[in-house]
C-alpha cells in the first residue's frame, strides 16, 4: 500500500478523535467565563488552513522522499529533509499548533488555546526526550548535520543545502 494511503488510513481516526476532543474542551469555555473577540475568526481560519496545508505537504514528502508515514508505527525509511523539513525540523508539530491555535481563534475558545499550550509542552518534551534521541540513533551523523542546519521549532532558511540520505529506518516529525 502506498505511504500516502497508509497516512490517510492511520491519520483519519486521529483527526476524528481530536475533533471530538476539541468539542469536549470547548465546554470549558463557559466555566472560564472568557471569550475571545469575534474578529479573531478570520485570522484563525487563515492560521488553521495554513497549518493544514503544511501538514498535508509533510505527509506527501514523507511518502515520496521518506518512503513512509509521519506515524511512529510506520516511519519513513529515509531521513526527510525536503519540503517544510528544509525550514524547521518539526513541521508537523508546528502545523498542529497552528491548526489548534487557529481553531481556538475561530471558535473564540480560550479553552482550546489553553489546550494548545498544554499540547505544545507535551510535544516539546516528547521531541526532546524520545524522538530526537531515536532519530540520532537511527540516522547518526546525517541527523546531527540536519540538526545543526535546521531549527527545531521556529522556521528559517537552511544554512546549507540538505540532501535526503537513504540511511537506516527512522522518522522525523
Amino acid at each position: 500500500m502506498h505511504p500516502w494511503l497508509r497516512s490517510l488510513l492511520y491519520g483519519a481516526p486521529i483527526v476524528v478523535f481530536v475533533a471530538l476532543l476539541l468539542v469536549g474542551i470547548r465546554t470549558l469555555d463557559t466555566p472560564l467565563g472568557v471569550q475571545l473577540p469575534a474578529w479573531m475568526a478570520i485570522p484563525g481560519t487563515v492560521l488553521a488552513m495554513a497549518g493544514i496545508v503544511i501538514a498535508l505537504t509533510c505527509v506527501a514528502v514523507f511518502g515520496s522522499s521518506g518512503e513512509g508515514t509521519p506515524l511512529i508505527v510506520d516511519p519513513p525509511k529515509k531521513l526527510v529533509v525536503k519540503g517544510p523539513y528544509r525550514y524547521v525540523r518539526n513541521p508537523i508539530y508546528v502545523s498542529q499548533i497552528m491548526i489548534l491555535s487557529g481553531l481556538g481563534m475561530y471558535f473564540q475558545s480560550v479553552s482550546i488555546l489553553l489546550f494548545t499550550v498544554i499540547w505544545f509542552v507535551f510535544v516539546y518534551f516528547f521531541v526532546a526526550r524520545w524522538e530526537e534521541p531515536e532519530l540520532r540513533r537511527r540516522f547518526g551523523a546525517a541527523y546531527e548535520e540536519y540538526c545543526s542546519a535546521v531549527p527545531r521549532w521556529i522556521p528559517r532558511l537552511p544554512k546549507q543545502r540538505l540532501q535526503s540520505k537513504p540511511e537506516r529506518s527512522g522518522s522525523s516529525r
